[in-house]
This record gives C-alpha cells, structure tokens and sequence, in this order.
C-alpha cells in the first residue's frame, strides 16, 4: 500500500522558513518556491537542472513552478504552451530559423530590442505603433539632415518654430507655387496693372509725369548734378522774378569762368567801392606813375614817406622835418652823404635824424688793438681786464652771461666811456686765431647814461646791443672780418660805458689766443 510523505510547507504567500536542517526541504504550497538546507545548514534556494539530449517542458508559469536559479539546458529544447520567463535572462540564446508566432514579444520600459545584424521586416506588419515622443527620437535621432531623395513627404500641416530672423523654409526652385496663401509678403508676383503716380503694363512699372514732388524726394538723396539739366558753360543758377532758378551769365564789373573762378573787369572800380579802412599796403600800389600835379602826403605826426632814390620832383615842400634815410648814397658829386641837396647837387644842411633825435651824419669811432686769451670753452665770456680796453692784453673772465656782473671789481667792467649823447650803430672787427682755427663770437653791451661812474657796480643794466656775432675761423692765422657798421640804431645818454665781450663757439683745436682789431661806430647828438 502506497504511502503520503509529508514535508514542511506553509500555505502563505511569500513565507519563508528560517532555519532547515541538512538535506531537510521545505515548501510554499501558495507561491511554489521550494527551500532546502545545504551543508552548512543554510536555507537555499540555489536549485541547477542539467539534463542533455531533447527536452520538452510542459507549460511552466509562475502558478505551477518558478526557477529561481539559471537552468542550463544543452541540446534541443521545446517549450511546449505559454511559458513566462519573469525577471530572467537568455543568455548568448539564437532564435534561429525560426518564427515566433501567436505570440507577442514585449520589451519592457527601459528595456532596448537591439538588433545588431540583420533586417526587421515589417512589410506584411499593418501598422507600427510609436508614441510621439518616440516620432521625434527617431527623428533626431538621425544627428544630420534626412535627405528622402525624390519622393513626397505628405502632411496635414506643416510647423517651423524657427526664431525671427532664421528663414523656415529653403526653396531652390522659381516656379510658382499654386494655391499658396500668406497674410503678408515682402514682395509678390503678378499681373495686374497699376495705375496712378506708378503705372504698369505686365512686368512692367513706370513713374507717371510730373507727379515727383519735393516730400517724395529723400532728405539726404544727394542726387548727383550730373542728373540735373545742362547748364551752359560759365552761367550759374539765380532766382528769377518768379523765384525759379534759371541758367543766366554773369555780368558787369564780375564775371566767372567754368573754373568757378571770379574775376573784376578792368577800370570798373571807382574809390567808393574802396573800404575806407582798407589799408591797402604801398607796395600794392604802382610807385611808378606821373603824378601830374600836387600830391598831399600825410597830415599825421607819426606819418612817414619814404623814398628808395633820389627826389627827382619838380616841387617837393614840407610844413615839418623831412627824414633823410638814404644815409650812404654815394651818387653826390660834392661828396656830401645824407643831406638835402639842391637840383645842382648843392647841400642845404647837414643833419641826419633817428626817429625825432637829430645827430651828426659824421661817423664816430671808439678803436682798439689787442691780444685776447680765452679758456677752452664755449661757456665763458672774456674782456679787457682793469688796465683797460686800451691795454694790448685781455684775458678777464666774466662770466657765463653777457649782462650780468657777478663780482664788484674794477677788474669786471673795463670798457669805453662816451662823454655825451650818442646813438651806437654798429661795430667792426678783425680778427684771427693764433695757431688755432676755433670759432668764436663777438657782443657787444651796453650801460645806458652811467652818470655815477661807478663801473664797479654789480646792480647796473646791461643790454645787447644786438645778438652774438659768430666769426668763423677756417684757418690759422689769417685775419677774418665781421662787418656790422650800420646794423642798428640805439639812442643812449651821456656817460653810457660800452663793454666788449668774446666766447668761444668751438673747441676742437684747443688753443685759446687770439689777436684782433675794434672799432665801436657811433654818432654824436647834436
């Protein structure tokens, strides 16, 4: 008589023993997972089916049995009814030659049906459901342009999110689309005819005559002139009497030529038309005329005539002084320079003004002859020393500044002494450099109307006369000449002291002697 062996087993869902004895098995009559202890007397559920050859497995669902470990099946299998695989994984497993049909294969979220190798034919398929989201995977997930070649892409509606400023659509071809709408467009095709300002006939559009006004014309248009009508060489545009501009051509005492260029027709200007301050300079004026009669110059004390030649005119009088300037004509056959002379060259007086200061028109002179000896520098002035400027060696340093007296010494300011009122003209010098080819200057200073003798005062006022004078010297021991008689006109009073000053300009010989001659020009005031 068979017998029912009994073994461990509960009846509630997901109750699992906690403790089995070695080789000892337990079972879940609800769930149907099955439990043994293993040699360390473990509960365990690690079960391995091996079998080889041809198996077949009835249907195995997740009510009549779960695997909870890998099943290795070698050979072939058959599975034969509905079988569900929950949580598991077929591993390096070909479906081969194959269909699987009547059945659905459903790849869970966030599962991926990845086929490597081969082609997924859906033609005999009557449709492929994807969601929207999955529309636009498939979409962009190109990564590039999709080009479909020559064929149709249909749609209900087409939408471009393209921002302003990105053109939604690109067209190549110029055939004109039918039955294509818009709201607005930046230009249109057709062929109605305009009328009005602006007409057309086809294609064709033109301005209509005489309708362009002023407002129509832009404000900075700056329409060239060649797009206005000819103007006639030499005429300009003036406002008629009915204030239209019209070409006319200058006339009268201005004219123009095509240059732009202005000119006043000859012997139209009269002395009205002169500004009365115009101030024209004499030498704009012909110096070169016949008179033809009296003729008034001046009725100011500050004004001058002056004459570049001799007076030849039959009557020239003056109610006060007439300035004689040409001071060195030598065209006088008596000999006398400077003076008012008769028609037969006779002189009337002998008297040379400078400004209002009436003097002598006899040349004065202060001269003297010496041996100078400078240090070698371009810094130092040098002069006579205490003996005088008459004593034949000079060799005093004073200074670097021609008006300036730094010491209060008699050895400072030894110079010339003029007893009485003078104007100083000029000065001439000879000199040359001994055994030396160094340049140097010349300056000569003055002390106006010392009247207290005092030539060691370090508070007198010393001017130039004029500025330094450089003498070249290009070779040794020659005599060269600096000529500046006549070059200035400085009034001073009595008892003016008149000092000499020589520099060095070069150095590059480096001797230091020089012998020279002085003469001081000057006229005495009468």
């Amino acid at each position: 008589m068979a017998q029912t062996i009994y073994i461990k087993n509960s009846a509630v869902t997901g109750v699992e023993p906690t403790s089995l004895g070695k080789g000892e098995i337990a079972l879940n009559i609800s769930d149907g997972n099955l439990f043994y202890g293993d040699a360390g007397g473990n509960v365990s559920q690690n079960f391995s089916f091996i079998h080889s050859g041809a198996t077949s497995i009835g249907a195995l669902t997740a009510t009549s049995g779960t695997f909870r470990s890998n099943v290795n099946i070698s050979g072939t299998t058959h599975i034969i009814g509905v079988t569900t695989l929950a949580s598991s994984v077929l591993t390096t497993t070909d479906i081969n030659g194959g269909t699987i049909d009547g059945c659905n294969i459903t790849v869970g979220e966030g599962k991926t049906l990845d086929v490597q190798e081969g082609i997924i034919d859906l033609r005999s398929a009557t449709q492929l459901k994807t969601t929207a989201a999955q529309n636009l995977a498939i979409l962009q997930g190109a990564g590039t342009n999709v080009d479909i070649g020559a064929h149709i892409m249909r749609a209900s509606t087409f939408y471009s999110d393209a921002s302003t400023g990105t053109a939604p659509l690109t067209i190549l071809s110029t055939t004109v689309v039918p039955n294509l709408h818009a709201t607005s467009a930046t230009s249109v095709m057709t062929n109605a005819n305009l009328t009005g300002d602006i007409t057309s006939v086809g294609n064709a559009t033109s301005i209509a005559s005489d309708v362009i006004i002023n407002a129509d014309v832009k404000s900075d248009a700056a329409i060239a002139y060649s797009k206005l009508a000819a103007l006639s060489d030499g005429n300009i545009l003036v406002g008629n009497g009915s204030n239209v501009a019209t070409s006319v051509n200058p006339s009268g005492d201005i004219d123009v030529t095509n240059a732009g260029v202005f000119s006043i027709t000859s012997d139209v200007i009269i002395n009205a038309d002169v500004k009365s301050d115009a101030a024209i300079v004499q030498s704009k004026l012909n110096t070169n005329v016949d008179l033809g009669g009296s003729i008034t110059f001046g009725n100011q004390a500050d004004d001058v005539v002056t004459f570049t030649g001799p007076i030849s005119t039959a009557g020239l009088t003056s109610s006060g002084v007439v300035d004689i300037t040409n001071t060195t004509d030598a065209s006088d056959a008596t000999g006398d320079t400077g003076a008012l002379r008769t028609e037969g060259g006779a002189s009337i007086a002998k008297k040379l003004y400078v400004g209002s200061t009436i003097v002598s028109d006899n040349e004065q002179y202060f001269s003297t002859t010496g041996r100078l000896v400078t240090a070698n520098n371009t810094s130092n002035y040098f002069g006579p020393n205490s003996q005088g400027v008459n004593y034949y060696y000079w060799n005093r340093d004073l200074g670097t500044s021609s008006t300036v007296i730094t010491n209060k010494t008699q050895n400072l300011n030894s110079g010339f002494k003029l007893p009485y009122k003078a104007v100083l003209t000029g000065y001439h010098l000879n000199i040359q450099g001994r055994s030396t080819n160094d340049d140097i200057s010349f300056t000569l200073v003055y002390c106006d109307g010392m009247f207290d003798g005092n030539v060691t005062s370090t508070s007198q006022t010393l001017v130039e006369a004029e500025g330094a004078q450089t003498i070249t010297i290009t070779t040794s021991n020659n005599f060269y000449v600096l000529d500046r008689r006549d070059q200035f006109t400085i009034s001073v009073g009595a008892m003016t002291m008149l000092y000499p000053r020589f520099k060095k300009t070069s150095t590059a010989a480096g001797t230091t002697n020089y012998d020279f001659q002085l003469a001081i020009q000057y006229r005495i005031v009468n």
